[in-house]
């Protein structure tokens, strides 16, 4: 399961969203997945001002390398690059064990629901 949330600058609930992911091979595609679909969810919304924050250290590295064009996660990785170079407002930092509880969250939550993508317009009422 990937999945974030988006908050406003005040912490306020904008969207969140989940993906099954049927075969994922690591932690860090499942990061890669999340990293893509929060900012294209974004894009989508028309948000300005958007902080990426990521909570693997093994994601920023694999991000900042170039030339990984045979790595399993290539595909992937370049779509999450392309997101974030698309829209000069995204800014990317690390935050070390960001959002532990509302990864359990979302693993319950996704328990219940069957699609591969979920977006969540308000909290889900386990909140």
């Amino acid at each position: 399961m990937a999945g974030g949330l988006i908050c406003d600058g005040h912490g306020g609930w904008v969207v969140g969203f989940q993906r099954k992911i049927k075969a994922a091979s690591s932690s860090t595609m499942v990061e890669c997945w999340a990293l893509r679909d929060g900012p294209k969810l974004a894009l989508e919304r028309n948000l300005q001002g958007v902080l990426v924050e990521i909570d693997s250290m093994a994601l920023v590295r694999l991000l900042d390398e170039k030339g990984l064009d045979t790595h399993e996660l290539s595909n992937i990785l370049n779509d999450c690059r392309f997101l974030i170079d698309l829209k000069e407002e995204f800014n990317m930092c690390f935050r070390k064990q960001i959002g532990v509880p509302l990864r359990l969250l979302y693993f319950l939550v996704a328990v219940i629901r069957t699609s591969s993508f979920v977006v969540f317009a308000s909290d889900p009422n386990c909140l």
